[in-house]
């Protein structure tokens, strides 16, 4: 058992590191790696929902943050990073679905838990944005 923990551990670095190069498509295969080995760690589930939503796989990505639910809501203080990235994906996800009240909740979360966190902030302020502008009014960019 140790092996697998050791193994997950280990595609969790790699899922982690090929996030922040850029390389989802890689990412998406050591997380699911990583979650097959050890489904109880929230944050494979959270990397790896993020992986899907930068590949536009949304209902993947929903159905993953799905998993990370339970197990991440749970958690005590000492993993409030967690629950931060499992709320940002959240708020992400649902931005890019279109459900921007259901975002801005999720931003709104992590700012509960962060009150500093800027990527919070920015996506909060962009749903509000959106939610003013009438539909089907276009911007200078959108031309």
């Amino acid at each position: 058992m140790q092996s697998g923990v050791n193994a997950a551990e280990a595609n969790l670095g790699l899922g982690s590191a090929y996030l922040a190069a850029g390389r989802s498509k890689e990412a998406v295969g050591a997380l699911r790696e990583a979650v097959r080995l050890d489904p109880s760690r929230p944050e494979g589930h959270v990397w790896l929902a993020r992986a899907y939503r930068v590949n536009g796989q949304l209902a993947e990505a929903a159905k993953e943050l799905a998993s990370a639910a339970p197990s991440a809501e749970s958690l005590t203080t000492l993993y409030t990073n967690v629950q931060v990235d499992y709320h940002l994906e959240e708020g992400l996800i649902r931005m890019a679905q279109g459900r921007l009240a259901a975002a801005a909740a999720a931003f709104e979360k992590v700012l509960a838990l962060d009150g500093t966190n800027a990527a919070a902030r920015e996506k909060l302020a962009e749903v509000a944005k959106r939610r003013q502008q009438p539909a089907g009014k276009t911007t200078g960019k959108d031309k």
